[in-house]
């Protein structure tokens, strides 16, 4: 499972952008379920897996595609709060920042609002 953050300033400034990418990512998870072993054929070849198509077939057994409709994520905050606590996921560090560009740290929050979007 991939997930998708965004900065909420972005998704202000850009919510078409951000509709669009959203409504996009559910088209492709559409044309993935819907197309098994064609989509196989494709991540084989995008990603150089070499193991047999059947056994890359099975990765869809493992995901149904109404586990993947984008809805709010219910304890988000605190999975976020526990990423970083426990070094999974770090804030940004000016250090990290390109030297034209002032940083500020900010915590990480969730807007589960981002979610309705599309």
């Amino acid at each position: 499972m991939r997930v998708h953050f965004i900065n909420s300033d972005f998704a202000k400034k850009y919510p078409d952008g951000v509709k669009g990418f959203l409504r996009g990512h559910q088209k492709a998870l559409d044309f993935i379920f819907r197309n098994p072993r064609e989509t196989t054929k494709i991540w084989m070849k995008m990603a150089d897996i070499k193991l047999p198509e059947a056994i890359v077939l099975k990765t869809w057994d493992f995901y149904r595609r109404s586990q993947l409709v984008a809805k709010p994520i219910k304890g988000m905050q605190t999975t976020m709060q526990d990423a970083i606590e426990f070094k999974h996921l770090g804030l940004w560090e000016e250090s990290h920042a390109p030297p034209d560009t002032e940083t500020v740290k900010k915590e990480i929050t969730f807007d589960p609002a981002f979610s309705q979007l599309i």
